[in-house]
């Protein structure tokens, strides 16, 4: 996903957003993006982030930037990275960004995402496997076989990620994509 900022008329240093790009990184993968991959993406948070990071990198002198790229998963999992002393519990919409990081691995055929998880984030697969089980628990990942990887974000998780998504609008708008091929 990529931000392309451009000047705003003569005022030095300001900047807005002209073009937003969602690329598949998987180009060879069998299963596309669909409108609600899309809509389920926190565009809104990333777009914040990118702004906060733009404008660090103003004062930096040449060669020096402070601009840092920040991983979606930054954005979805501080609820789970966090120091675990005390914390708050973690709500739906803590457990909804997990889902999403799951779905993703699932869908880029990782067979075993909560050893990803844990090699990314650190703590133990165990942990990561619990989280992932209380997220289908809590409805936000589809059924599947126990102890088995898959499935993928159920409608609840995609309104938690993407307030103001509805299953009618997307089901509306695959039908149209549909009739136009």
């Amino acid at each position: 996903m990529a931000f392309r900022f451009a000047a705003v008329d003569d005022r030095l240093g300001e900047r807005r957003p002209v073009e937003f790009a969602v690329r598949q990184a998987d180009e060879a993968a069998l299963s596309g993006m669909t409108s609600k991959t899309i809509r389920a993406l926190p565009i809104g948070e990333l777009l914040a982030a990118a702004r906060r990071a733009l404008s660090a990198d103003r004062g930096a002198t040449p060669g020096e930037s402070k601009l840092r790229i920040v991983t979606p998963s930054a954005v979805r999992l501080p609820p789970f990275l966090e120091d675990a002393r005390g914390r708050q519990p973690r709500d739906d919409k803590a457990y909804a960004g997990l889902a999403f990081e799951y779905a993703l691995l699932v869908r880029d055929g990782d067979r075993t995402p909560a050893k990803t998880l844990a090699d990314r984030h650190g703590g133990a697969s165990g942990t990561w496997a619990n989280r992932i089980a209380e997220a289908r628990k809590r409805g936000l990942l589809t059924a599947v076989k126990s102890g088995e990887a898959g499935g993928g974000l159920s409608d609840k998780a995609i309104e938690l990620v993407h307030p103001g998504w509805s299953s009618e609008d997307d089901a509306r708008i695959d039908a149209e994509i549909t009739e136009e091929e």
